[in-house]
């Protein structure tokens, strides 16, 4: 599985990303390059753990995921701590067949939410441009997968144009502060300790 990602040089003609603040194209280059990232561009990781692991101020980094979310450079998905990077396959496409292949594992492993499904529409129709890899795409992402898929989408009546998942909350405003030991802020915990492999406890460094 690769751990390298391509960014194109391009982006530095791209408007919408030249009017992001500095704090929006740090974020969204710590999103497509965190340890915790898929080869696809959709993972699950607490918003929490992000801020952490980048060393940024919280107030800062959090002001940035939500001015990117609301550019439409990544969606975030709160219930499930879901990221998806949006036209990630374009600039990091599959190699060949056989990794489209791979993928499926690491995609079941993810909660089902509705940028999973998002994201499946999106790589079955960019693999039907050739026989080779909707062939990989049909044996990676099998029938189980599929009838998740439309069950999630008849469950929430989106079919293939989906809604805007839940905006993580901010405290009622950009950049404002969560209250001590939030649901997020356990959840962050929680999976940076089972990352880790410790147990580290609740405690308030203020």
């Amino acid at each position: 599985m690769s751990r390298y990602r391509k960014i194109h040089v391009c982006i530095w003609n791209d408007d919408k990303f030249l009017e992001c603040s500095d704090e929006v194209k740090l974020v969204f280059f710590h999103l497509l390059t965190t340890p915790y990232s898929s080869p696809f561009g959709l993972y699950k990781i607490p918003l929490a753990a992000l801020v952490a692991e980048s060393r940024m101020a919280e107030k800062g980094y959090r002001k940035g995921f939500q001015e990117g979310l609301a550019k439409g450079l990544f969606e975030y998905h709160e219930n499930t701590f879901t990221v998806y990077l949006h036209g990630f396959i374009t600039y990091n496409p599959p190699a060949n067949p056989n990794v489209v292949k791979s993928w499926g594992s690491l995609f079941g492993e993810l909660p089902m939410c509705d940028l999973k499904v998002k994201f499946y529409r999106t790589l079955e129709a960019w693999c039907e441009r050739s026989k080779g890899f909707a062939k990989g795409f049909a044996k990676g992402f099998a029938e189980p997968y599929r009838k998740g898929i439309a069950i999630q989408e008849q469950d929430s009546g989106t079919g293939t144009e989906l809604e805007e998942p839940p905006v993580v909350p901010l405290g009622g405003r950009v950049g404002s502060h969560i209250p001590k030991f939030s649901d997020e802020a356990k959840g962050a915990l929680a999976y940076l300790n089972e990352k880790a492999g410790r147990r580290f406890s609740e405690s308030d460094t203020n």
